[in-house]
């Protein structure tokens, strides 16, 4: 599933101008373009690390908000702010039971729509593959941030049969996520159980030092 030609113009506009303004804020690149420009004058490698940035600085889509350099309109204002509520980290790209490819972050499997192609063709690597997306909520979808990080990793037979098991359990089971607000409620639960991981972790470390 991809955007209509609408729809991306609207979701690039956006984009396009948060690039820009958070290179400028952030210092990322060291040569800020106009966000006409983004698409044409910076590769894809820079337009990487900037939403990494974003990411990393999630205050700075709160300046983009409340600057509006791009002069948009309350609704498409809305969807920038939506971007911090972007789940942004490695993901595990694996076909699924039903032959679709889906991106699996903690215990569940995301459904995401493609910009003008499915984000599933812009991963080289044979999968399972790990990369780095950002899934941002949109127009009562789940899209792509138009740049997805190849991590170059080579898999034992063993790590294979066991993403494949989990994407056979995600599946049976509907952890699939489809929706901004399915998105938010999946963003929860990985965050708590990575926050009891890093609990359990330290418990242990204490309980060695005692």
């Amino acid at each position: 599933m991809i955007l209509n030609e609408k729809k991306q113009a609207r979701f690039f506009r956006i984009r396009d101008s948060l690039i820009s303004f958070a290179d400028e804020k952030l210092n990322v690149t060291g040569w800020p373009v106009p966000p006409s420009q983004v698409r044409r004058m910076m590769v894809q490698e820079d337009i990487l690390l900037v939403t990494q940035r974003i990411f990393e600085n999630r205050d700075v889509i709160d300046q983009y908000v409340a600057e509006n350099p791009a002069k948009l309109n309350p609704r498409m204002l809305a969807d920038a702010a939506a971007w911090k509520d972007a789940l942004a980290e490695n993901a595990v790209l694996v076909r699924f039971p039903d032959a679709k490819e889906r991106f699996i972050v903690g215990d569940f499997g995301f459904e995401v729509c493609g910009l003008s192609v499915e984000p599933a063709r812009m991963v080289e690597q044979e999968r399972p593959a790990i990369v780095w997306l950002a899934m941002v909520p949109y127009d009562g979808r789940i899209v792509h941030s138009g740049v997805v990080g190849e991590q170059n990793l080579a898999f034992g037979k063993q790590a294979l049969k066991a993403f494949e098991h989990e994407a056979v359990s995600i599946y049976e089971d509907g952890r699939i996520v489809r929706t901004p607000d399915e998105l938010a409620e999946a963003v929860a639960a990985i965050r708590k159980a990575q926050a009891d991981r890093i609990g359990e972790h330290s418990r242990k470390s204490d309980y060695k030092v005692n």
